[in-house]
């Protein structure tokens, strides 16, 4: 990641901070949409721009580093997961004048995941009354099944449908899908582009009866059994609600149990 000025004087104000946390820190903000920062210390003349506070030069050389560990300490990783996770730090307002810190602290503002896309807040605590926000992207790489070529929704995925690639785990709404033994006995409900991550969120378990199949039902009461043909009205997998039409026009609701319609009397 390269080293600008902004992330020098961000840093700098967190080297100065002896409790600089390691995991993000709550409190009063402002909305991350209100870029510019307001703050309470003593006026100055206008002709005498705020100037970012000095630090001895190895600290500030080192800084931007020590931004992005505390950065990359923040991100929760999906359980059982082990990314490479990268980091890359956006700028505010090049016109934003923020009066000198001696204290500042990293938060996350509510309900902000450091995942994707997201705004890190920077709150100043000794020395100055300000809080700004910075944008950041955070990317996970790890591997997941990448489909080779279009795929429709409807099909069975089958193991040679993909390869294993690295892709970003936090470009995606949900998770994708890293191995191929999570395919077993799933569907597609959406289709999936060539060269495109197949997520969870595409999967469902394959119906074992569809619409229009005929299916044996088996009524089964106390001390009786009887069996019955009808024709399935809607798509279920095994322990799934169907509802079934007899030859007589009855519609009924069972449970399905491999190949066959199990009612209860």
């Amino acid at each position: 990641m390269r080293s600008n000025p902004l992330l020098r004087l961000l840093a700098t104000c967190l080297l100065l901070s002896p409790s600089w946390p390691a995991t993000a820190t709550t409190g009063q903000s402002t909305s991350p949409a209100a870029a510019p920062a307001t703050s309470s210390a003593p006026a100055r003349a206008p002709s005498r721009p705020a100037t970012p506070p000095q630090a001895a030069a190895p600290a500030a050389a080192s800084s931007p580093d020590q931004l992005e560990r505390w950065l990359r300490q923040s991100v929760k990783l999906p359980d059982g997961q082990k990314l490479r996770i990268e980091v890359q730090v956006g700028t505010i307002n090049r016109g934003l004048k923020l009066a000198a810190c001696d204290k500042a602290e990293p938060f996350l503002p509510g309900n902000t995941r450091l995942w994707g896309r997201a705004n890190v807040g920077l709150r100043c605590v000794a020395g100055a009354r300000w809080t700004t926000f910075i944008p950041v992207r955070v990317s996970a790489w790890g591997p997941a099944l990448v489909a080779r070529s279009m795929l429709p929704a409807g099909r069975i995925p089958q193991l040679d449908d993909f390869v294993v690639q690295e892709v970003d785990w936090a470009a995606s709404r949900s998770a994708p899908v890293a191995t191929r033994s999570l395919l077993d006995g799933q569907e597609l409900i959406r289709p999936v582009a060539a060269g495109q991550p197949l997520l969870a969120e595409y999967l469902r378990i394959a119906p074992t009866v569809r619409a229009g199949d005929p299916v044996p039902v088996i009524l089964e009461g106390e001390g009786f059994s009887i069996g019955i043909e009808a024709v399935a009205l809607s798509a279920a997998a095994d322990g799934q609600q169907v509802r079934v039409r007899t030859g007589t026009g009855k519609v009924l609701n069972g449970t399905v149990d491999g190949r066959s319609v199990k009612i209860l009397r």
